[in-house]
């Protein structure tokens, strides 16, 4: 494995260091991340025994899109993908026995190959680095999720959203928050939160293919921050700055207010000594009209004080929190922008929001 801890000559976008985790990515993470992705997509799309024409045997005006490939030719940038990762892994001696038989194999032979081969990585990786293995499990996990459901298999779909497989995804990034990129791992486990509950409120006969179509669309963004072919701050346009902007202040508001609560028993015990020393200064030989003047000094001299004590206290505490708070909103916001919203025909849909109301009520 490539050795990660020198550090990178590039600076990191300035709002990367308010999502960030304070460390560079650890590249051999993302690469067991990438590894278990492309194995569980390989696991459901096993190549086909007799390759079909290729997309270059009937030349056109341009080179053919990735889409215009044969299953047999996106096997194979599949297969390059896997055999790239696990030579970076060190794993390169598990790849003969898949390979040898990729494209003559049947399917259950070929699944049968996968399934050895990813078990040996497990066992290799977990020798090298646990957090390895995690990433392996999170790639494969993730891919399961968004790959697995389809409108032939709508059940598949609250499967895939289950609470506890959620939570587990949702722990392993936590675990490698440090080690993937800035603000990704965080964005990802709001994103699947909110998958959740779409999938809570989506009955099987909703799950169309536009609805399957969005789901891998999602996580195919949430593959791409996870392995930084695109950053999160870049999926932030200015309406989620504005958002987030909101949050912070609400969040102060609701500190000071909070913070205040505090001082009610002070204010509570000077109002009597406030009032005696006015009342001593009305019982003194002061000419009248300068009463009125050393009562409102009075008054001014507390209050003064007080602002000053209370103030300066809950000045020091604004600054304290302003950075984990503006992190907070920034990342919430981030939550939002990479999060892709439902197809139109699922939220334009009457049967749709009848179950959310219904299952919004008995929450």
């Amino acid at each position: 494995m490539k050795d990660t801890t020198a550090s990178s000559g590039l600076g990191r976008h300035p709002v990367e260091e308010r999502l960030g985790s304070g460390t560079l990515p650890d590249e051999d993470v993302i690469a067991a991340l990438r590894l278990g992705w492309n194995m569980a997509i390989a696991y459901q799309n096993p190549p086909p025994m007799s390759p079909t024409t290729a997309s270059s045997s009937h030349p056109g005006d341009h080179l053919p899109g990735f889409s215009s490939f044969t299953a047999a030719e996106v096997a194979a940038v599949r297969r390059g993908k896997i055999e790239g990762d696990v030579k970076r892994l060190g794993l390169g001696d598990a790849l003969q026995s898949l390979f040898e038989s990729w494209d003559t194999a049947s399917s259950d032979q070929y699944k049968q190959a996968l399934i050895e081969l990813f078990v040996k990585q497990h066992i290799k990786l977990a020798g090298l680095d646990s957090r390895l293995v995690t990433a392996l499990g999170l790639g494969r996990m993730l891919a399961d999720t968004v790959y697995l459901p389809t409108s032939q298999n709508p059940e598949q779909l609250a499967t895939s959203f289950e609470e506890n497989r959620i939570d587990t995804g949702q722990r392993w990034l936590e675990e490698l928050r440090r080690q993937l990129p800035a603000g990704a791992a965080a964005a990802v486990i709001g994103s699947l939160d909110q998958w959740q509950k779409r999938a809570s409120q989506i009955d099987a006969e909703q799950v169309t293919e536009a609805l399957t179509r969005r789901l891998r669309k999602q996580g195919e963004l949430w593959r791409r921050l996870l392995c930084g072919e695109t950053a999160v701050a870049d999926q932030l346009t200015g309406s989620d700055y504005v958002r987030a902007s909101a949050a912070l202040a609400q969040r102060f508001g609701a500190t000071a207010i909070e913070y205040s609560k505090h001082w009610y028993a002070l204010i509570l015990l000077m109002l009597p000594a406030v009032a005696l020393f006015i009342w001593a200064i009305l019982q003194t030989g002061i000419p009248a009209e300068t009463r009125l003047l050393s009562v409102v000094a009075a008054l001014l001299g507390t209050l003064g004080i007080s602002w000053k004590t209370i103030g300066g206290s809950l000045g020091r505490i604004f600054a304290a929190i302003e950075q984990p708070l503006w992190e907070a909103a920034v990342s919430e916001a981030a939550v939002h922008a990479c999060t892709l919203p439902m197809p139109s025909e699922i939220q334009n849909d009457s049967a749709f929001r009848d179950v959310r109301n219904r299952r919004g009520r008995q929450a």
